[in-house]
């Protein structure tokens, strides 16, 4: 731990700033006297305070897509500065201590953010009081609180062609069942950026095990998705201020849908077909019934051998479908309680289309 972040020098730093403060309300030697018999504690409970922070704090508050790098933008690092100074300028105020923590928190909520949530405004009173006690690097601090300004400004999500391999190092970064590709027959790789990096990624392509439904559609127009994946805990403000997923996957897979037409191999592209586990929630697909998506059979996929073991899951999946060729869906296959919400969604998708 570098010097100048160890307990007694946070607790140093503390007792400078306090001191001024405590000298126009006591004498020096009382100041003194109550510095020195509280030094012991103070630093033991900084010390565990510390120790707590490393091992169960949860990401910073502001800190909205952990992981992405910050974009260099004076003008939002600029309004942060000022209103880190406008709390700080409040925290400062003698009378700042006559208020309780609810007080506080309603005073900077309206007078600073009020498009915040009141939570954010509670940690961002312990955000400035950690930063002027020396718990917090003030420059890591803006370069946080920039970021979470950049989200009020409603950046969108940048959906792109990258190379199977780019997809598939990603892939074996952040897919928690199969992190290894299936690069057989690719005929798309996605990707959608969020604040200048990629966030998640999706594979399609032709079908590599046996296709034998008979229909209008034949296999050189189905179109297979073979991998999604994203980073966790993405998270942005909606324009109603909430504070929602970032929702990247679905953005790719409806992405998928819109290139169907188009997506054939010597054949118009008539069938999106994905799978999902059973033991999945599968919200990405449920979130894309009202544009066709929906669930039309369930599979009894059984270890696949040679190569596949490592690309394939065995188990029970529910079989998704868009397109013109698409089976008809079989609301039995959700669970009780999501069969409402698809159900209604896809009957607004089938009104859309017969307007059309």
């Amino acid at each position: 731990m570098p010097p100048s972040r160890t307990p007694a020098a946070i607790f140093d730093a503390a007792a400078a700033a306090w001191r001024p403060w405590a000298a126009a309300r006591y004498s020096p030697e009382r100041v003194d006297r109550v510095i020195a018999s509280q030094r012991a504690r103070l630093i033991d409970l900084i010390e565990d305070t510390m120790r707590k922070q490393g091992r169960e704090a949860p990401p910073p508050w502001w800190q909205r897509t952990p992981g992405l790098p910050r974009v260099h933008d004076l003008a939002l690092r600029d309004e942060a500065r000022a209103l880190l100074e406008a709390v700080r300028a409040y925290v400062n105020d003698p009378e700042w201590s006559l208020l309780d923590e609810e007080d506080a928190a309603a005073t900077i909520h309206e007078a600073i953010v009020p498009h915040w949530p009141l939570d954010d405004a509670e940690r961002l009173i312990q955000a400035v009081a950690d930063l002027d006690g020396g718990l917090r690097d003030e420059d890591s601090f803006l370069e946080e609180l920039t970021a979470a300004l950049r989200d009020g400004h409603a950046p969108t999500l940048e959906i792109h062609t990258i190379t199977p391999d780019q997809a598939c190092d990603f892939v074996a970064q952040h897919h928690r069942h199969l992190p290894e590709c299936n690069r057989r027959g690719i005929v798309h790789a996605l990707a959608a950026r969020w604040r200048g990096q990629i966030a998640a990624v999706a594979l399609a392509g032709a079908p590599t095990g046996r296709w034998s439904r008979t229909s209008d559609c034949p296999p050189e127009g189905t179109l297979e998705i073979t991998r999604v994946a994203s980073r966790a805990g993405l998270r942005r403000y909606d324009r109603k201020g909430r504070d929602v997923p970032v929702n990247a996957a679905s953005a790719l897979v409806a992405h998928l849908i819109d290139l169907l037409p188009t997506s054939g191999r010597g054949a118009p592209g008539c069938r999106l077909i994905t799978y999902q586990l059973t033991s999945e929630e599968g919200a990405i697909y449920r979130a894309l019934v009202a544009k066709g998506l929906r669930p039309v059979a369930l599979s009894r996929h059984a270890q696949a051998g040679g190569a596949r073991t490592r690309v394939a899951l065995p188990g029970e999946k529910i079989r998704w479908e868009a397109g013109p060729a698409a089976a008809a869906p079989d609301w039995n296959l959700l669970q009780q309680s999501h069969r409402p919400g698809a159900q209604a969604a896809y009957a607004a998708f089938l009104a859309r289309k017969e307007r059309r």
